[in-house]
């Protein structure tokens, strides 16, 4: 309801509707109408792939997690921190080194915050200012500064992930605590609002500087309500419905795109620095061309949602059947976790799963694949080199 009536929003005293911006191209008709459509097809999709995931016995994420309590060494973490850390800055001396080794990036990246993590907050360690604040701070700035360039709120805060934790651990009333997700709430806003107004610098081919950023942040803020806008923007944040119903639009209209499904998943598996030639695989900017007036001239990105690309991709019956293997696959590749990683290497994989499955309706099938088998192969090799190599 409150994804509804944002969605409806008086200004001016006439009913501004989100749906009558969509593209002259799309002839909606009652919009509402692909919502139900899209909403339902991802109950029971998602239904029927946390069946396949409970049907094989996937790992509980808080037992197996948040459960462990085994010490860790500090030495031997140091050393892969160090490696990742030398490795993550290669892109510095070797040009389009990340684009070279594609899906390995991101993996590589999110591993050297959680190794910083469980190496900053170990169960032995004393909670202060210096431990939970400065430090992680200061380590993460390598990571933090071309992340406040990139445009992307989910890449600052990533690497603001070990001093929100260390902030969190410090706090030790729950009146703190609450304190904090007001704080946070109110932060994830400005961070939306910082966010738009470097993207505008983007499209208007200018080089991002902070105080660019800054001036287009005052003229944004001076546009409406502060404290509304900032609560539109977090709410509508994780509002799929109006992207999801264009996909359903297509639906209909019997266009349908098996390029979004599984299938191109082996060739995203392939990093290009083995397949130089390999092509650019962006279904984010495909599904924003197909619903956008300005066609191959757009510069968006959208997602159809994760349930309503099976279905753009495999058709009704056989997406939902996607659904459900995709449960199977997790849980597959969590027992073998389970029975051939190390503990780490266990606690690693099942944190990367964590957090693809609170961004799983923003990816589309073809990505998630191959980012969790990739996953799987980085968390096992470095929990080898932790416990075989380092452990002698």
């Amino acid at each position: 309801f409150i994804f509804f009536f944002f969605n409806k929003i008086e200004m001016g005293g006439n009913l501004y509707n989100t749906y009558e911006l969509w593209p002259v191209l799309i002839n909606y008709g009652d919009p509402y109408k692909y919502i139900i459509q899209a909403e339902a097809y991802f109950i029971i999709s998602s239904t029927l792939m946390i069946w396949g995931w409970i049907s094989f016995n996937g790992l509980d994420f808080s037992k197996n997690v948040l459960g462990n309590k085994k010490s860790i060494s500090d030495s031997r973490l140091i050393i892969i921190f160090i490696f990742l850390t030398i490795f993550n800055n290669l892109y510095l001396f070797i040009d389009d080194f990340n684009d070279s080794i594609g899906e390995l990036e991101p993996v590589l990246n999110f591993s050297w915050l959680i190794i910083l993590c469980l190496f900053l907050y170990n169960t032995n360690r004393k909670y202060s200012f210096f431990n939970n604040i400065f430090l992680p701070t200061i380590l993460v700035l390598p990571f933090l500064i071309p992340a406040l360039y990139s445009s992307m709120k989910e890449v600052i805060l990533l690497a603001l992930v070990p001093t929100l934790i260390g902030l969190w651990l410090l706090l030790n009333t729950k009146f703190k605590k609450l304190l904090f997700l007001g704080f946070f709430v109110i932060f994830f806003g400005v961070l939306s609002v910082y966010v738009s107004a470097s993207r505008i610098i983007k499209a208007s081919d200018q080089k991002i500087s902070l105080n660019e950023v800054f001036k287009n942040i005052d003229t944004l803020l001076n546009e409406s309500d502060v404290v509304y806008n900032l609560v539109q923007r977090i709410l509508l944040r994780k509002n799929m419905m109006e992207t999801s119903a264009r996909g359903y639009y297509f639906i209909e209209k019997s266009e349908y795109h098996p390029e979004f499904g599984f299938k191109n998943s082996i060739p995203v598996l392939i990093p290009r620095i083995l397949w130089k030639n390999k092509p650019k695989i962006i279904p984010a900017r495909e599904f924003a061309i197909i619903t956008s007036d300005a066609g191959e001239d757009s510069l968006d990105s959208d997602t159809a949602g994760f349930f309503t690309s099976l279905h753009m991709a495999h058709g009704f019956f056989f997406g939902l059947i996607c659904a459900f293997l995709f449960g199977v696959i997790i849980a597959v590749l969590q027992l073998s976790a389970q029975r051939t990683l190390s503990p780490v290497a266990k606690i690693l994989f099942l944190l990367f799963l964590f957090y693809y499955s609170i961004r799983l309706d923003e990816s589309y099938p073809l990505e998630i694949l191959p980012r969790v088998i990739i996953t799987f192969i980085i968390c096992g090799f470095i929990g080898l080199i932790y416990d075989k190599l380092l452990g002698n």
